[in-house]
């Protein structure tokens, strides 16, 4: 005969299930505790501070200047420059050489005025010059970004004309595109623009339909040699709440600062007013100085315990 095993005591089981409620608890302290851990160490706030930051649109555009292109390069022949773009030039001085071949003779390039050399051409020289402005109508500044785009195509290529010399030394003319949402601007008006951090001071000369055309008198160098740019008229200098770049956040469709309101994230509507990278001048109602928002991190939601 084969003995039958020996059951388990039925006593045993309350023990093992207090020992699992026990491991739970622990587990779920543990888990609060480095919750907490990560809050007070990831949980950056910061008290609602005042400031001043500009309001400015955005603004994509057209340079035209004064450009004197140099000589036509014969079929067969090619333009050797020998100054670096970007160099300033006398007028007359050597530029560079055209040869027409193995064997032929060089023909010295110099330059037709003062100013910087440029050794390619865009083929807008002719189109874009200061004298040339007030004949483009609506229509011709509608077509202005097709013959640019393919101008930008042809830039590296062998170029049919020997370079060309900008002015460096007269206006330089923004012709730029105004949003649907910009503000009547009144011709003849001081305004200021910005255009990789530096502000230029410019005049609104006339608005043809939704072109704007700007005079800047005063330029760095860097800026006369461009084509087209992005940059930001400045609207006016504004006060109000300051806070991090990525400090507002979309919630529920809306933009939102989180800030500290009994020891809970609490999830206010704000509207940006303006920006620069690094800050944001934001409105909201119940907003008030020294009030706490959080900075981050993103996984922070409204409700949520904030030590």
């Amino acid at each position: 005969m084969t003995k039958k095993g020996r059951q388990k005591s039925p006593a045993l089981r309350p023990a093992a299930l207090l020992l699992v409620l026990v491991g739970l608890l622990l587990a779920g302290l543990l888990i609060n505790q480095f919750y907490g851990f990560l809050l007070h160490h990831w949980v950056r706030t910061e008290a609602l501070s005042e400031g001043r930051m500009l309001v400015t649109l955005p603004l994509e555009g057209y340079l035209g200047k004064q450009e004197y292109p140099g000589q036509p390069v014969p079929d067969g022949g090619r333009f050797t420059p020998l100054l670096p773009r970007g160099q300033r030039v006398r007028r007359g001085q050597v530029v560079g050489k055209i040869s027409r071949g193995p064997g032929a003779v060089e023909e010295v390039v110099s330059a037709p005025a003062s100013g910087i050399f440029w050794p390619e051409v865009d083929g807008l020289e002719r189109l874009l010059s200061p004298d040339k402005l007030e004949l483009l109508t609506p229509d011709r500044l509608a077509d202005l970004g097709e013959q640019a785009g393919a101008a930008e195509g042809r830039a590296g290529q062998v170029s049919a004309v020997a370079g060309k010399i900008i002015d460096n030394l007269g206006p330089v003319y923004l012709l730029a595109g105004l949003p649907a949402q910009a503000p009547a601007l009144p011709a003849g008006d001081a305004v200021t623009i910005l255009w990789q951090g530096r502000k230029l001071s410019a005049r609104l000369e006339q608005q043809t339909g939704s072109w704007v055309f700007f005079r800047l008198d005063n330029y760095p160098q860097n800026l006369v040699v461009q084509r087209r740019i992005s940059c930001q008229l400045v609207l006016e200098s504004r006060r109000g709440l300051v806070v991090t770049q990525g400090s507002v956040r979309r919630i529920d469709g809306r933009d939102c600062l989180l800030v500290v309101a009994g020891r809970r994230a609490k999830a206010v509507p704000v509207e940006i007013k303006a920006q620069d990278g690094k800050y944001l001048l934001i409105e909201g109602a119940s907003l008030a100085l020294g009030q706490r928002y959080i900075t981050g991190p993103a996984w922070i939601r409204p409700g949520q315990r904030v030590e």
